[in-house]
C-alpha cells in the first residue's frame, strides 16, 4: 500500500478524471484498488486542487461572461423548403388553416394589391394565378379556380364547371379541403420550376389536361361521395377519337344530341377499351344533367 499525501492524491485523482472522462469517485475507487490507500472518494462533478486540466464544470460564470460570443448565424426563412425560391402572394384575411398549410410548403407574403380569394405563385420570371370559389357558377377565364363546393354536390359542381371549361376554357379543380388547396398551389410552384415556357401574365394554362371533347369527358366521375372516380385520361382520349373517326362527332352539342336520341348504347357501340356500361351511364348523367 502507498500513501501519496492529501494534496498529491487529490491532484492525481483530478487529473485522471479529467483525462479519462470518469467521475472523481470512480477514479478514487480505481486508485485505491491499485494500492493508493489515501485516494479521495469525492462525489463532486469535476476535479479540484492544483490540476492544470479543468473540466467544463470548473469554468466560472465570470470567465464565461468575459468571453465575446459571436452572434448566431440564422438561415433565411424557407431555405430548407423544396421550392425555396418560389413565393405565393395572398390577399389579407386568407383563412388561417389555408395560410398555415401554405407556409408549411412555401414562402408566403401578404399583398394588399391582391384580390380577395386570390393566390399568385411566383418563381423567377414565371407566375400563375389561382382564385378560390365555393361553386362553379360564374367562373371567368384568366385564372385557375380552386373550388370547394359548399353543399358537397360534386356532380352539380362538375357539370357546371365542365360547361364553363368547354365554352370559355375556364380551368378549375375541385378540392375536398383547404389542405388540398395548399397542395395544388405547392404542386404549381414545383411545376413552374421545370416549365420550359413562360406563362403570359393573367392567363392560366391547362397543363397536361386534354382539350375539346377529351377534356370534358375526363371530368366525368363514376363514383359518388369522394374526389376519386374520374374517368382516366387515356380512356377519355380514346373515346373522343373514336367519336370523331367512326361517328364524325367533334363537338359537345353533337354529342349531347346523340345521347338524347340513342342514350348510352351509342357510346358502347364504339367499342372503346375499359369503357363499360357504368362509365357510359356516367357520361349520360353528366352531360344530360340526370341525377
Amino acid at each position: 500500500a502507498r500513501f501519496l499525501g492529501g494534496d498529491t492524491a487529490e491532484a492525481a485523482v483530478s487529473q485522471v478524471a479529467a483525462r479519462s472522462g470518469l467521475t472523481l469517485y470512480q477514479v478514487g475507487r480505481a486508485m485505491r484498488a491499485l494500492g493508493v490507500k489515501d485516494a479521495p472518494l469525492s462525489r463532486k462533478r469535476g476535479g479540484v486542487g492544483n490540476s492544470g486540466i479543468m473540466s467544463a464544470s470548473q469554468i466560472s460564470a465570470s470567465q464565461i461572461s468575459r468571453e465575446v460570443v459571436a452572434p448566431c448565424k440564422r438561415w433565411r426563412r424557407g431555405l430548407l423548403m423544396r421550392d425555396h425560391d418560389a413565393l405565393v402572394e395572398v390577399a389579407p384575411g386568407l383563412h388561417s388553416v389555408l395560410l398555415n398549410s401554405l407556409r408549411i410548403r412555401l414562402r408566403v407574403r401578404e399583398s394588399k394589391d391582391a384580390c380577395v380569394g386570390s393566390m399568385v405563385v411566383r418563381r423567377g420570371d414565371r407566375s400563375y394565378l389561382f382564385r378560390m370559389s365555393s361553386d362553379t357558377q360564374g367562373l371567368k377565364p384568366g385564372a385557375h379556380w380552386l373550388v370547394l363546393p359548399r353543399d358537397a354536390d360534386w356532380r352539380a359542381a362538375t357539370f357546371s364547371g365542365a360547361r364553363a371549361y368547354a365554352c370559355q376554357h375556364v380551368v378549375f379543380s375541385l378540392c375536398a379541403s383547404l389542405d388540398q388547396v395548399a397542395r395544388h398551389v405547392a404542386a404549381c410552384a414545383t411545376a413552374l420550376g421545370r416549365a420550359e415556357t413562360v406563362l403570359r401574365e393573367g392567363r392560366a394554362i391547362c397543363g397536361k389536361r386534354e382539350t375539346g371533347l377529351a377534356g370534358v369527358l375526363a371530368l366525368v366521375r363514376t363514383e359518388q361521395g369522394s374526389m376519386g372516380g374520374f374517368m382516366p385520361a387515356e380512356v377519355a382520349s380514346n373515346l373522343a377519337r373514336r367519336m370523331q373517326s367512326f361517328k364524325d362527332c367533334t363537338t359537345l352539342a353533337h354529342l349531347v344530341q346523340q345521347l338524347r336520341a340513342e342514350r348510352d348504347e351509342w357510346l358502347l357501340s364504339l367499342g372503346v377499351p375499359d369503357f363499360g356500361a357504368r362509365r357510359a351511364a356516367a357520361v349520360c348523367a353528366f352531360l344530360l344533367g340526370e341525377v
